[in-house]
């Protein structure tokens, strides 16, 4: 039984989707444009906050104003973690503005294991340095109440790893 929270699974049920190059676009990444009511229509653009705001609609949590910008999800949204856990939207900093992904677990060096959309143009699961982090957050409920995740999710399993930590989420 799958235990992990409704917005993981669903990132997880989207595990190698990839934008399209050049003049064509993934027409999943544009439902989830149109569904979130954004005014652009290409997957060009960073979409990692597109990918996070669709699960966390899906999951019936909600989402940041600005749910596009990567580090809306550090400003005044949920409750901030000490550590993360499963679930957790962590928020981080890189050249050029910011990513967000889903927490899933860790690697067997301790490397923080990441849902994410737009990591290397694609839905995957990557490895992040711990010292990475701008902040874990636990999403709010639809209603915007903060909520705290269960105990047991800071439990983090051992998932499979390449070895690689992740430096391309533009």
């Amino acid at each position: 039984m799958n235990t992990n929270p409704d917005w993981l699974v669903e990132m997880q049920r989207h595990n190698g989707l990839r934008e399209i190059k050049g003049a064509r676009h993934n027409p999943t990444i544009q439902a989830w444009l149109k569904e979130l009511g954004a005014w652009w229509t290409d997957d060009e653009a960073a979409w990692c906050g597109v990918a996070i705001a669709h699960c966390l609609k899906v999951g019936k949590r909600a989402i940041p104003q600005h749910w596009y910008r990567a580090m809306a999800y550090a400003q005044n949204y949920g409750t901030v973690l000490q550590k993360p856990c499963v679930g957790a939207i962590a928020v981080y900093s890189r050249k050029g503005g910011g990513h967000v992904a889903i927490v899933a677990g860790k690697d067997k060096q301790g490397r923080i294991m990441c849902y994410g959309g737009n990591q290397n143009n694609a839905v995957n699961v990557m490895a992040f340095d711990t010292a990475r982090p701008v902040v874990y957050v636990w999403p709010p409920k639809s209603d915007s109440s903060k909520t705290i995740p269960f105990a047991e999710r800071y439990n983090l399993p051992i998932l499979d790893s390449d070895g690689r930590i992740s430096s391309d989420e533009s």
